[in-house]
This record gives C-alpha cells, structure tokens and sequence, in this order.
C-alpha cells in the first residue's frame, strides 16, 4: 500500500515517527472524552469521533515502519528457522494496549484486596462504597480510566463495558493465576530470542543491520493494537452520550427503557433531540422489522454473490485429521479445556484453550494457556495477537 504513512515509515526515523503517533494517539483520546457532549445532535457526535480516530489512522505510519522492519529481518536470516525467535522478539511490546491492560489486571489482582473478597457482589458493593485500601483503589481507578472501556463486543455501540460490569470484572480478576504466570518471563524470553539472533547475526556478518532492524521493529510494532483501542474509547464515550440520552427519552416517556436508545439509528436520535413530538417507539418498531426476518440464522455466510449463492469452502480431510490453520511455529502438548465464554471455568496453567473465537475480555485466560486453538480467525484476530 503506497500512501504518505508508508512513505513516511521508509523514509525518516522511526522514532519520530512513533512520537509523532503517540502525540496524535493521546489528543484523540482526549478530544473524545472532551469535545463530546449530549448537547451536540448524536450523528454530529459519531462524525466528530470518527474524525479523530480517521486523523490517527492516516498518520499510523508507524505500524508500517515495524512490518517492514520484520519483513526485512526475516530476509537476512532467510533459510535459517528463525520463526519462533522472530515472534518471541515481538512479544509483550511497549504501545500494546491489551498487553499493557494484561499488565494492569495482574497487578490488580495480585491485591490481597482481591484475593480476600468472596465474591462478585462484594466487590461492587465495596467498590461503590470505596471500602478498600486507598492504594488498591488508586490502581483500581487507573485501571478504569485507561481500559474501562474494553468489554465483551468491544466495537457494539450497545455493548456494556468493564466499569458498567463489577461482577464480571471480579470474575477475571479472581481467574488470574499470580503464582505461575506468563507475563512474569515473557521479558526474559524476548531478551533471550534478541541475543540467539543477534549470534546468529555475528555469525552471518550482519550484525549492525539486524541490530538496527530489530531496535525499529520492538520500538513500533507494539503500537499495531493501538487504533483499535483509540476506537473502541471513541465508542464507549458514544455509548455514554447515547445512554444519558435513553434516560432523558424514558424520563418523557418516549422509550420504555434506557437501552432501546440502541435499536435507533444516529439520524433518528439526533431528529428525537431536536424535535420533541418524534415517534421514538415506531421508528423502534420499524427498525427491528429487518432482524426478525433473519434472527433465525446462527450462522452467518462469509461469501454471498450477486446472484445469492453462498459459498462454503470444502476442505479435504482423513479420518481423525484437524483441518486448520497454523499462525504461531512450534509444537506445544496439553490438555484441551473448551470454554464457550471466558469464564465458564477455570483455565489451568499448561492447559490449551479451545473456543470460537476471543477479544480482549478473554486477555487475562491467555496468561495461563500453553496453547490456543480458534474456530473463527486468522492472523489479524485478537486471538493470534494477544497469544
């Protein structure tokens, strides 16, 4: 892809141009939780969000800079199985929302504020009434500000959030392993990985050229999870504009409750603010009329032509075989433990994860897996990142 953003990231320093991102990153952030008001008619709202989030992904030359930089490195090893070395120098990077939110919820449970609490009602309570110690809930209110956004279906406008739930955000809590952990030697593996390349490197006369690449790819490539998460805080700031709004219609008695503000669309709410004798509940109404239709189907398509066919691809297989994809090299053994939500039970250390699919909400369940095995995805899915 040739664009500014590429040309940028091949032809100045790539510090400047992560600087450069996180000062774009940082101002997005807060013109969201600043600028947007329920004052402002909703799809104005939506429209100005989006123009800073569209801001920062035009100017994310630096994701380019650290494919490139990874590109290239493989090049000088090529022949070599250098593979896993490669991702084990990718791993844990600073600018990684989610790994520095996998962080954060370590350090939190490892509170014996946490360990001590029996159970999730308990939490919320003392939470509300900020009964625990003022350095668990300094941390606590930290962790809030920064990742209270994340949350189950993360980009659904409709989609609760960390802080709207206590219970499950306790739930998590009380699941992370802090005895044997992950996150505790994954620096001490990519430090590892980095002096087995740089030998390597030595050794094929190319020293200065790996060492230069790899300075690149670890202080950029990190940074690939950030848009995303600058998204999703643009949606949960929609999401609170948009809930205050389903209470001010249901205090006028034009919704029956705050969160059916959701089955409208940006223009009819905006229309609803404006002009107080809108129909909120028929427009409602003839929304919905499109999902009943089709809220029989579980399955959705990934490929329908022109003329309606559905495609599904036909993969051929022997008897006991297990069709899929590889995203990560090497061989790792363990038992399977199939969760169809992240907390249905307990994920021993060493054991593989098995499920449809994750997003950030299943992060602290990877910090115990040996391996992870998913039904939907590839390499750009949250599971393939995260692990």
């Amino acid at each position: 892809i040739i664009n500014p953003s590429s040309i940028k990231s091949i032809l100045l320093n790539h510090r400047r141009i992560r600087d450069e991102y996180v000062t774009l990153s940082k101002e997005a952030r807060e013109n969201v939780r600043v600028k947007l008001s329920d004052d402002t008619p909703f799809n104005k709202s939506i429209d100005d969000a989006l123009e800073d989030f569209g801001r920062l992904v035009s100017s994310a030359g630096i994701l380019f800079a650290g494919m490139n930089s990874m590109r290239k490195m493989k090049k000088l090893f090529k022949g070599e199985d250098i593979e896993d070395l490669v991702m084990a120098l990718g791993m844990d990077l600073e600018g990684n929302p989610t790994s520095a939110m996998g962080h954060y919820m370590y350090k939190l449970a490892c509170y014996d504020d946490v360990k001590s609490t029996k159970s999730g009602k308990e939490f919320a309570r003392k939470i509300k009434n900020r009964e625990y110690s003022e350095a668990f809930l300094k941390d606590y209110d930290e962790f809030m500000k920064e990742y209270g956004c994340r949350g189950f279906k993360e980009i659904d406008v409709a989609a609760p959030r960390a802080y709207e739930q206590l219970e499950i955000f306790f739930k998590q809590l009380i699941n992370i392993n802090t005895s044997t952990n992950q996150l505790l030697d994954v620096k001490e593996r990519r430090k590892k990985a980095y002096n087995l390349l740089l030998e390597k490197a030595k050794e094929g006369g190319f020293e200065k050229k790996f060492v230069k690449l790899a300075t690149t790819y670890q202080e950029t490539f990190g940074y690939r999870e950030d848009p995303k998460y600058i998204y999703v805080v643009c949606v949960d700031r929609l999401r609170y504009i948009a809930l205050k709004l389903g209470d001010r219609f249901v205090k006028e008695g034009r919704l029956e409750s705050r969160e059916q503000i959701f089955d409208l669309n940006s223009i009819q709410i905006a229309k609803a603010q404006q002009d107080t004798s809108f129909n909120l509940m028929k427009a409602r109404e003839e929304n919905l009329v499109p999902y009943k239709l089709v809220e029989h189907v579980k399955e959705w398509p990934n490929v329908i032509d022109s003329r309606g066919k559905i495609f599904r691809p036909i993969r051929e297989s022997e008897d006991g075989d297990i069709v899929g994809d590889p995203i990560a090299p090497g061989i790792v053994r363990g038992r399977a433990k199939v969760l169809h939500s992240p907390y249905e039970k307990k994920l021993e250390p060493g054991e593989i994860l098995v499920t449809k699919a994750t997003e950030p909400a299943w992060t602290p369940i990877f910090v115990n897996a040996a391996g992870v095995v998913l039904e939907v995805g590839g390499p750009l899915q949250h599971g393939a990142i995260i692990a």
